[in-house]
């Protein structure tokens, strides 16, 4: 199948201290999620075929017909205990961005195309949910695993350590991503075929 496979980028804020007694605490975690939409046509399988392969926003040799790229920042604020410092707030923001096809059938279309497009925009949909989930499930094990970190000498070993547990869990989570694409061939096994 022709779906592509999203890959989580980071971005790291570094660590915010309060000013004075006022503390300065990020904000909750978030995620977000977009999606647009390319614009194909046709009156015919072969033809919505064809439209795809050239109005995919993505111009590469990889044959993909959707696309899902998710990205997680954090923040954080440390407090210092008996020179030690450790995590006194963590946040982490979300976004992914899914692109998919969008046909609006001209009149007269027999259900002869109608219907197997509306059973790939199903697939393709699910498939791409499948990469939205991971990239929940990677920012709740990065709050997870930032919690259970312990106290650090400095500021700097601290946002090294949450840095460190941070980016080893999105490696985690993009091998995930790849089993996914393999384990579902890119979303064929979930009804993303299309002629």
């Amino acid at each position: 199948m022709n779906i592509r496979q999203s890959l989580g980028a980071v971005a790291v804020l570094a660590g915010m201290m309060g000013l004075g007694s006022e503390r300065v605490w990020p904000a909750e975690s978030t995620i977000t999620v977009l999606t647009n939409f390319y614009s194909v046509t046709g009156s015919n399988l072969f033809e919505l075929r064809t439209a795809m392969a050239q109005a995919r926003p993505w111009k590469t040799n990889l044959h993909f017909d959707a696309f899902t790229r998710w990205s997680v920042r954090w923040q954080f604020q440390s407090v210092v205990k008996d020179g030690q410092f450790r995590v006194d707030g963590f946040a982490t923001q979300t976004k992914a961005v899914v692109t998919l096809p969008r046909w609006l059938p001209p009149e007269g279309v027999p259900p002869e195309v109608v219907k197997p497009w509306a059973q790939f925009l199903k697939g393709l949909m699910t498939h791409e949910e499948g990469h939205v989930r991971l990239a929940r499930e990677a920012a709740a094990a990065i709050r997870r695993e930032v919690a259970a970190l312990g106290s650090y000498a400095s500021r700097q070993e601290l946002t090294d350590a949450i840095n460190n547990t941070a980016n080893r869990v999105l490696d985690r989570y993009r091998r995930q991503e790849r089993d996914y694409d393999l384990q579902t061939r890119h979303g064929v096994l979930q009804g993303a075929r299309f002629r």
